[in-house]
């Protein structure tokens, strides 16, 4: 297996975890690498979603209103080096996304968990211009909400470029936070982070 560019080793302290990843991110690639800029050429792009036995990664926690809650998605780039130009969340249909307070990159390898907060406990460098270099990559982001109630998302869509030319692509992560009041867990959260699971898989697949 190549040795990735940027590796990251841990979990991130958290309450809640949910991981269809066990035992590792050590399974298949899946999904268009990317679509250049508005030509829309399928899989000429280098990175693609990482996922376990077909199944992306599903997060959850509970924060306070406006805490920001910190998740990861998993990428791959099958090519050679790659430039990270903008990210933003993918909604999941019926669900508030939730406000994306921060993207970065982990300087180690996962899988993680879930987290309160921003900056990371592990060391990251800035989203934006950052270089990724042939293998996996954890792409760490926090996602808050005003209001008490429960924010989705299916991971991210994330702008690169890559031999002169602009991609898109999604990396899913089915990411849920819980918002409470007084910092009393939220007993839907175990149902909804299903419920984010299974629409991310369907997205992904």
């Amino acid at each position: 297996m190549r040795q990735p560019f940027m590796m990251r080793s841990g979990i991130l302290p958290g309450a809640i975890l949910v991981l269809l990843l066990a035992g590792g991110l050590t399974a298949c690639s899946s999904g268009q690498a990317g679509q250049a800029g508005q030509a829309g050429q399928a899989g000429a792009g280098s990175l693609r979603t990482l996922l376990r036995h077909g199944k992306p990664a599903v997060t959850s926690g509970s924060v306070a209103p406006g805490q920001q809650a910190e998740f990861a998605a998993y990428v791959d780039n099958t090519g050679g080096p790659v430039t990270l130009v903008s990210a933003s969340l993918i909604p999941i249909a019926g669900h508030p996304a939730g406000h994306l307070a921060a993207v970065a990159v982990s300087q180690r390898r996962g899988p993680l968990g879930f987290a309160r907060g921003w900056p990371p406990d592990s060391p990251v460098v800035p989203f934006a211009g950052a270089r990724i270099g042939p293998g996996h990559a954890d792409v760490v982001f926090a996602m808050a909400g005003a209001r008490p109630g429960t924010y989705m998302a299916a991971g991210l869509s994330i702008v690169y470029r890559y031999h002169g030319h602009r991609y898109t692509m999604r990396a899913y992560a089915a990411s849920v936070a819980c918002v409470t009041t007084k910092g009393r867990a939220n007993a839907s959260c175990p149902a909804a982070a299903r419920q984010a699971g299974l629409a991310t898989q369907r997205l992904a697949t």
